[in-house]
């Protein structure tokens, strides 16, 4: 008997996406460029690890970004209010 191994989506680790947004928020430039890349590198790593096929790894990579892109803009949203 075999089974399928399921991540918890990549795209609703809430506290992962805040660490992602205050990490960009705190770091710019070339810094801010290898960071972001070696975030991304770990969590592809990761979910290979986890037995994740390669395709629904990239997908969740691609939905985790996405993510982290909606929060940057939502913050930013909120400062130009306030």
């Amino acid at each position: 008997m075999s089974g399928q191994v399921i991540a918890f989506p990549a795209a609703q680790r809430r506290a992962q996406i805040l660490q992602a947004v205050e990490m960009l928020n705190d770091t710019h430039g070339e810094a801010a460029n290898q960071a972001w890349r070696s975030m991304m590198r770990s969590m592809a790593e990761q979910l290979t690890a986890q037995g994740i096929p390669q395709d629904e790894m990239r997908r969740q990579v691609l939905e985790f970004q996405a993510a982290v892109q909606f929060e940057l803009c939502a913050q930013s949203a909120q400062q130009t209010q306030a």
